[in-house]
């Protein structure tokens, strides 16, 4: 960092003589106070709102984009990837932080145990309701949807427009169909996603937290190896500085993990399709190849690099935020320099999301061209993983008065997210069909306008049954169910172990009193 003061730089001799005098070290309660308000996790509450709206917004445009000011919004083309790449982010980043910062075996299970029937009962009951509603004919203006839709699209595109059979067997009023989806959602290995098609993202929700549940021991352990927990021996000397060990560990650790990932998804995924003089010849052929094709590496590599960086800055937000005697005084240190110059505290977090923000532009044929020399086709699997990541550290990293503005004016969203997510398509296919069919003679006109009160409808009708689903389905099955669950497991496992110690006999007066005699039976004689 620079600035108008250079850092101060602190000496292990005097983090010893602080620790021995005790010298303006916070007290245990205020330092738990403050470690409870740093990790309350709310502007990723809010930022996970704001991302499901994202989404909502780029499968609306698919909707009714046609031949109005959304076709030509290039913000909704890659936006909904990248707001999936932001989840999967923060999942990584938050499932296993508990751990981590304590280190407690239970909280790792804890959020294991909770994990899946948080995703899969509230996604089976919102499939139920796709089932129910199909069955009594609610979505039964799809077909003209489709007509005119594809009128709209030739206006467009041109004559040669064929139909891109967007979302076309995504509902079905079959009873068995729409269970066999819901138990293939569970797990991506268990077979296709026949119907609700937007529901690809939770088996690699459920796939990255495998890795991240996997992983955050292990992570845990080589960070913290070696270094007290009241961080007396965390500062070595590196390079003339002191530098926290344990910060230097996860930077370098996560940095060379990271990078074989990217650069294994990056190798798979262009092995055929890389072209130019610098081009690598007969990458695919490559014994390495091969074997990270068998590992299915290019369907799944994009999961695994965001689950990982939320991961690593999980690890690295222990490091900083869990307050101790010794590490207190540099994470203080470090603090009050960032967030007392401007360029740290706002600029930094500003060009990040700028930068997240450009890559929703990308498009998904994107080309990245060095000349002659490399030619990347379809770059935008690379280009958009890294965006979500810029768009998250901005979030993170922005100063705690906008994080506040954040949470506090899109956190009702973070709260009724998932619940969006599993209903908004119920939402465009009851509501918006019909209204989109009704006012198609008025398209001619006032085409904006038209699907500007679809949209208000749609998005009103939408809040609305979320937060109806959030409390009556949701939460009790999602949250509450598995936590109570858990705690009952729990319970039951303590009394087992319990009932297994061998209970000590209590001895009576009246065999206190013998023992007594039999002592004294010998002097007595």
């Amino acid at each position: 960092m620079s600035g108008e003061e250079p850092a101060r730089q602190i000496s292990q001799d005097e983090i010893n003589q602080q620790m021995t005098h005790g010298a303006s070290l916070p007290s245990k309660d205020k330092a738990a106070d403050k470690g409870k308000d740093r990790n309350s996790f709310q502007e990723l509450t809010a930022l996970r709102g704001l991302c499901c709206c994202m989404v909502v917004a780029s499968h609306f445009a698919y909707a009714f984009g046609a031949g109005s000011g959304f076709a030509s919004m290039a913000i909704l083309r890659g936006g909904g990837i990248v707001a999936v790449f932001t989840f999967y982010i923060m999942s990584g980043h938050v499932v296993a932080y508990r751990h981590l910062e304590g280190g407690t075996i239970e909280s790792l299970l804890g959020a294991a145990f909770r994990r899946v029937p948080r995703l899969v009962l509230p996604a089976l009951w919102a499939n139920l309701i796709y089932w129910l509603l199909a069955t009594h004919g609610v979505f039964g203006y799809e077909k003209a949807w489709r007509r005119i839709r594809m009128a709209h699209m030739k206006s467009t595109f041109g004559a040669t427009w064929t139909d891109d059979h967007w979302c076309e067997d995504c509902m079905t009023s079959d009873l068995g169909e729409a269970l066999e989806t819901s138990l293939n959602v569970i797990w991506p290995g268990f077979g296709p996603i026949t119907h609700f098609g937007w529901l690809w993202t939770i088996p690699s929700e459920i796939f990255g937290a495998f890795i991240v549940f996997c992983l955050a021991p292990i992570s845990r352990f080589m960070v913290n190896y070696g270094v007290p927990d009241d961080g007396s021996r965390d500062l070595v000397r590196l390079g003339g500085l002191w530098w926290p060990q344990k910060l230097l560990r996860c930077l370098a650790g996560y940095g060379v993990l990271l990078t074989v990932v990217l650069v294994s998804g990056v190798t798979v995924t262009h092995c055929s399709d890389v072209s130019g003089t610098m081009a690598p010849a007969e990458w695919c052929e490559s014994s390495v190849v091969v074997g990270l094709q068998r590992w299915h590496v290019g369907d799944r590599w994009q999961t695994v690099l965001t689950f990982l960086f939320g991961l690593a800055t999980a690890q690295m937000r222990a490091i900083l935020m869990t307050p101790s005697n010794c590490a207190s005084l540099w994470q203080d240190e470090l603090f009050s320099k960032w967030r007392g110059l401007w360029v740290t505290k706002w600029a930094v977090p500003a060009v990040l999301f700028l930068i997240g923000w450009g890559t929703l532009t990308v498009p998904g044929n994107n080309v990245v061209t060095l000349g002659k020399y490399l030619q990347f086709p379809r770059s935008a699997t690379e280009i958009w993983p890294l965006g979500a990541s810029a768009i998250f550290l901005s979030v993170v990293l922005s100063p705690p008065e906008f994080q506040r503005f954040l949470s506090n004016s899109c956190g009702f969203l973070g709260q009724i997210s998932f619940s969006m997510y599993l209903l908004h398509m119920s939402i465009i296919w009851a509501i918006g069909f019909p209204l989109y069919v009704s006012l198609d003679g008025s398209f001619s006109q006032h085409h904006d306008a038209v699907i500007a009160f679809i949209a208000v409808v749609c998005l009103s009708s939408l809040l609305i049954f979320s937060h109806i689903f959030s409390q009556a389905i949701e939460e009790p099955l999602g949250v509450r169910l598995p936590q109570q669950s858990f705690a009952f497991l729990k319970g039951l496992v303590q009394e087992h172990l319990n009932t297994k110690e061998p209970s000590k006999a209590v001895m009576t007066m009246n065999d206190a009193l013998d023992r007594a005699a039999l002592a004294l039976e010998p002097v007595q004689k």
